[in-house]
Parts: structure tokens; C-alpha cells; sequence
């Protein structure tokens, strides 16, 4: 997580291992090993990153950082027979059934939603029971599906099949993201919100392959969704652009590629 770990940065400095790189999850700044002990950060997006260095300070060393995504396994998303019917006015969203997964801008749209696009449905895995009773409250749980919880990514498959936009948000916003990438991987476009950690604001780049909002304008958030809804061509370029982007930024070996690059760089230097 980037948390001091004393006994576990000790042990390996005992045992003379020479180099040490931390895979730094969440931009926490260690004062009492990262000016000395760890040798390289690598930050799982350059929002973590950027976090890190206004942490970190007047310690911050660019030359021992570096931002390497997550790698998105997408042999099960290419092999799957998406055929996606991007007329439907169908939205939806995926995740842990964790409120911090979730974000209120994603409920408080309904009504708006609702009112423009009377027919549009909701489909939901993982919907916390807070969130549920305030769907309620607004009366609109008549709008939401709900599908069970899952591992198996063929499953997953088939539930991003049956949504045309993935409407994401979280009220700690994302160190990486990686539902997003894997609805991108699916073709799907996505509306996000800026704020919090930072990297679906990365992931999804405003009217490119999808919309990022400020989560204050509730409003704006129900207006992109909306618009999404009613022009399929839209969607559909927009899941494109995000798919492609996928291949681009998070393939297996090109993220593999740049880990061996920091290992080997470092061996080199320490090895002489």
C-alpha cells in the first residue's frame, strides 16, 4: 500500500538483498524507508503518482518513480461474441457491493434519467443495501436490475454485453480502475467523475471514449448519461475509441515489457 512497513523493509535490508522495488498501490509516502532503502517506485497510474510527490515533498526523487499500469487480461473479452445492441437504453455498473466503490452521483441521476428516457434500465452487480433503500426513495427501483455477484469472467462478459454505457463512481475515485478498463475492454463508452484518487479522471478522457464530470453537478452527470442513451452512434464510437485504448495501454506484455525494463535497469546500475 506505500504504508511504513518497517519489519518487512528490515528483513530484506538484513538479508543484504541489495535492491528493493515497492509496487506502491496507494501513494503513500514512507519517510522512514523511501529517501534511503526502496530504490524505485512504481505507482499503478500517474494520478498515484502525482499524489505521491505532494506527499512526499521536498523528498520526492523523480528518478526513483515511475507510473506502470495494471496489465487487463483480455483474451476473454476478445474471444466472447459481444453483440451488443447499442439502442437499447440500457446503462449499468459492476463492482464490489463496497459504498466506497459506489459514489451517490450514481443514484441521484435516476430521476433525471428517467424523465428524458422514460424506458431506460439500470443493471447493477453489487448494489449495497444503502443504496438500494435510496433508490427506493426516489422511486426508482422499478429502473434497476439486479444480477448476482461473480468471479468467472465469461459471466462478466455476458452482463457488460447487456449494457450499452457503464456509468462509473466512487466516492474515493480510483487508483487505477479496473472496471473501467474491463468495460472499456467489452466496447462499452463510460461516464465517470473527476476527484478522489484520480485515475478513472486518467482512464476516460472527456469526450473521447467517453464523459467525466465534476460529481457536484448532478445534473451534468444525468445530461451526459442521457445524451449517451439517445444517440447509439455515439456509443458505440466512443466503445471503440476505449477498446482500442485498452490494447494500447494496458496489454500483458507490453506492461510486463516495462516492469523487465526497471529490474534490468537496476541491476545494471547496482551490478556495475
Amino acid at each position: 500500500m506505500g504504508t511504513p512497513d518497517e519489519k518487512l523493509i528490515r528483513s530484506f535490508t538484513d538479508a543484504g538483498v541489495p535492491v528493493l522495488v515497492e509496487h506502491n498501490i496507494f501513494a503513500y509516502f514512507d519517510n522512514t524507508a523511501d529517501r534511503d532503502r526502496i530504490h524505485k517506485h512504481i505507482f499503478i497510474s500517474k494520478a498515484q503518482l502525482e499524489i505521491y510527490k505532494q506527499r512526499a515533498g521536498d523528498f520526492f526523487e523523480p528518478s526513483k518513480c515511475i507510473s506502470i499500469y495494471y496489465p487487463v487480461e483480455t483474451e476473454t473479452f476478445d474471444a466472447y461474441d459481444f453483440n451488443r445492441d447499442f439502442s437499447k437504453p440500457v446503462f449499468g455498473r459492476f463492482s464490489r457491493d463496497d459504498p466506497k466503490k459506489w459514489h451517490p452521483i450514481n443514484i441521484q441521476v435516476l430521476p433525471f434519467i428517467k424523465e428524458a428516457v422514460p424506458d431506460a434500465r439500470f443493471h447493477v452487480i453489487g448494489l449495497p443495501d444503502a443504496y438500494r433503500d435510496a433508490i427506493g426513495q426516489l422511486n426508482c427501483l422499478d429502473m434497476v436490475s439486479e444480477f448476482p455477484l461473480t468471479m468467472n469472467e465469461t459471466e462478466l462478459c455476458g452482463f457488460l454485453n447487456g449494457i450499452t454505457i457503464f456509468t462509473h463512481g466512487a466516492v474515493i475515485g480510483e487508483s487505477f480502475g479496473a472496471s473501467i478498463a474491463e468495460a472499456m475492454a467489452s466496447g462499452l463508452p463510460v461516464v465517470t467523475h473527476s476527484g478522489g484518487d484520480g485515475a478513472q479522471a486518467e482512464l476516460v478522457t472527456d469526450h473521447y471514449n467517453g464523459f467525466v464530470v465534476d460529481p457536484r453537478h448532478i445534473r451534468s452527470y444525468a445530461a451526459r448519461v442521457i445524451q449517451l442513451l439517445k444517440e447509439p452512434g455515439l456509443k458505440k464510437e466512443m466503445g471503440d475509441r476505449g477498446k482500442a485504448r485498452v490494447k494500447e495501454w494496458f496489454s500483458v506484455n507490453g506492461i510486463v515489457r516495462q516492469i523487465e525494463d526497471v529490474f534490468e535497469g537496476l541491476y545494471s546500475r547496482n551490478s556495475g
